[in-house]
């Protein structure tokens, strides 16, 4: 499904590629190819988690300034996914819940950032 997203993406989306999002892709793959390699599982988790969240930054850079472009219940019922995915959890651990609970906050945060910059772009127009 990713590999599809990208392609249309690539094919019919916008491209508003700057300098930061070039690091921010090269640092993913970077952090991807370590984590391939990485034989202690709290190592890989970090490595893994790091780089699927560097792999957000875009998205947030893109939303600040088109706050409307992104689906804002689609980040609010994710919050709610990864919350009760962290609470199921049957072994809780910092290498089984740092996935759950980072995109649990992360969906969250940017859930209320959407919110906030859609009302103060209203406020203002």
């Amino acid at each position: 499904m990713c590999l599809i997203v990208i392609f249309l993406g690539l094919k019919k989306g916008k491209r508003d590629i700057v300098l930061a999002d070039k690091v921010v892709l090269v640092l993913t793959l970077l952090t991807i190819v370590i984590w391939l390699f990485v034989k202690r599982p709290l190592l890989a988790i970090i490595l893994a988690s790091l780089a699927d969240l560097l792999a957000f930054v875009p998205t947030v850079r893109k939303s600040w300034n088109k706050p409307f472009s992104e689906t804002l219940s689609l980040y609010q019922l994710n919050t709610l996914r990864f919350g009760l995915g962290a609470i199921a959890l049957e072994q809780f651990s910092f290498i089984t819940a740092i996935w759950p609970v980072m995109w649990a906050v992360c969906n969250g945060l940017f859930a209320l950032m959407l919110i906030s910059r859609r009302k103060t772009l209203t406020a203002g127009a």
